[in-house]
């Protein structure tokens, strides 16, 4: 278990990133863990922002393979993440 960094709300999601750059969307009305937002093991979030223009919810992360040194940014929309295709995006 780790501590939570940030916590970003929508009107029906709930993600909560922890300082070991584990990232997690939940259900609000059901108060259950829908998924995780980590696209792999050795991707580690940085930062979480909510897009509420296109309803996306981008994420800044660093890898294992390229020693945590470069910024990547992701953006999945929020109907993937509620049918759990984090992938998607």
């Amino acid at each position: 278990r780790s501590k939570v960094t940030e916590i970003v709300a929508t009107s029906n999601l709930i993600f909560t990133l922890t300082k070991t750059g584990v990232c997690i969307a939940f259900d609000r009305d059901k108060l259950k863990r829908i998924c995780f937002l980590n696209a792999s093991d050795d991707e580690v979030i940085r930062s979480l922002y909510l897009n509420k223009v296109n309803n996306s919810i981008i994420t800044v992360s660093v890898f294992r393979e390229d020693n945590f040194s470069s910024l990547r940014c992701r953006s999945t929309h929020l109907q993937y993440v509620r049918e759990k295709e984090t992938n998607a995006g």
